[in-house]
């Protein structure tokens, strides 16, 4: 990821696919400029708990690209940074009444 392109959003694992291209969707309409990254098996965050909870909630992670995480010299865009209330204030804007997205589990499995 590079600081000062946007934030990222994951594709894989813990990210439902119909949160993910919402969240696309809400990046282009408000001319968000949006990374993208791939995840394996966890991501490390709380999406990974988040998205098992309860038989799965629908998540997405949205992600502030960085330098030097974890350091007393870790460096961001503010840019970036104001980016994301924006684009989930759009999500949770686009959500109609009753909406619902779920998962659907074939034994251990998930299915879209």
């Amino acid at each position: 990821m590079k600081v000062g392109q946007g934030p990222s959003v994951t594709h894989g694992g813990c990210n439902h696919p119909e949160v993910v291209a919402r969240i696309e969707q809400i990046a282009k309409s408000k001319k968000i400029p949006l990374q993208h990254e791939a995840m394996s098996s966890s991501s490390g965050t709380d999406t990974d708990v988040i998205f098992w909870t309860r038989g799965g909630i629908p998540s997405g992670l949205i992600s502030l690209p960085d330098r030097y995480m974890h350091s007393p010299v870790e460096v961001v865009s503010l840019k970036d940074l104001e980016k994301i209330p924006e684009l989930m204030a759009g999500f949770a804007l686009s959500l109609k009444a009753g909406e619902e997205l779920k998962l659907k589990f074939n034994c251990c499995e998930c299915v879209w």
